[in-house]
């Protein structure tokens, strides 16, 4: 999944996954927007050839037991299930009885973060407000496909971490691990032993309200945000310190980026911004203005 992974350390034990045996390769470097307390990653090598090298996650054996969290997970599997589109997560195995294993294809890939703040893609060329754009009109694109599919996920961590690019700059969005399905009832409002960072997270979600779609276009607005000014917009070093500055939050000045980037675009950002889920623009309204943006 990541191509600039640390040495990995001693395999595991075989697994099988999709009726075949793999070989899985702990990624003990591996952090970031998929990263938690209470989940193992894996690179799952095939052993035999012909099979594609997987990505796996599986839930710590001392965590297995918490209701919640064993929940959460088996949900994310049912969410990567249901996904076809390429530029998502599609389940491997998707027959296999360990309800507590999820496998999906490796992507050669870097996560966005990487590339942004150039810390280990050198590889990939130097982001500019073009690519700017290109991103988020792939992004307003996976969550469009992910909002109005028949059963509509809403993500609720989008961030730097979760989108992986290639050196084509094609998007893929990962990190599903507290998605849910539109139509079901939050269990809770968010589990953070699942979360590395609460530096992604709505007002609504930090304040342990009720969160949905719009979650996710604040999200947008926020990575928006980042990519042209790479500064975090929630700021702490640590996830109580974010949690409560993305709990309270102001609305921006429609302004506010007006040396960056032309008045609308600031307009937008500020609309998706805005703390109060309920005054957010609608996914109508943000594709009819990001689908205007010119290309370059």
């Amino acid at each position: 999944m990541l191509k600039n992974i640390s040495k990995l350390a001693t395999p595991t034990p075989l697994a099988v996954i999709g009726g075949h045996v793999y070989q899985l390769k702990s990624l003990p470097s591996f952090t970031g927007g998929n990263s938690n307390l209470t989940t193992d990653y894996f690179q799952a090598i095939p052993w035999h050839k012909g099979l594609p090298t997987l990505f796996a996650k599986r839930i710590k054996t001392n965590f297995a037991e918490y209701l919640d969290i064993r929940r959460q997970f088996l949900n994310e599997c049912q969410i990567i299930n249901s996904l076809t589109h390429p530029q998502l997560p599609q389940r491997y195995g998707r027959h296999d009885t360990d309800g507590l294993l999820l496998a999906y294809h490796w992507f050669n890939c870097t996560p966005l973060y990487d590339w942004l703040y150039n810390t280990r893609s050198d590889d990939l060329p130097i982001i500019d407000t073009a690519s700017i754009h290109t991103i988020i009109k792939q992004l307003l694109t996976l969550i469009s496909y992910l909002h109005e599919k028949h059963q509509p996920v809403i993500h609720g961590q989008i961030n730097l971490h979760n989108i992986l690019i290639n050196d084509q700059q094609q998007l893929t969005l990962v990190g599903f691990n507290q998605a849910r399905f539109a139509h079901t009832t939050q269990i809770k409002q968010i589990i953070y032993t699942q979360l590395p960072q609460a530096a992604s997270l709505s007002p609504e979600q930090a304040r342990g309200d009720s969160w949905g779609l719009s979650s996710d276009y604040f999200q947008l607005g926020l990575l928006y945000y980042q990519l042209l000014t790479r500064t975090p917009w929630i700021e702490g070093e640590s996830r109580r310190q974010q949690q409560l500055y993305a709990a309270n939050l102001s609305t921006p000045d429609v302004n506010f980026l007006n040396h960056i980037v032309e008045k609308r675009i600031s307009n937008l950002i500020a609309a998706l911004l805005h703390p109060d889920p309920i005054k957010r623009p609608c996914l109508s309204e943000i594709k009819s203005q990001i689908f205007k943006f010119p290309q370059h």
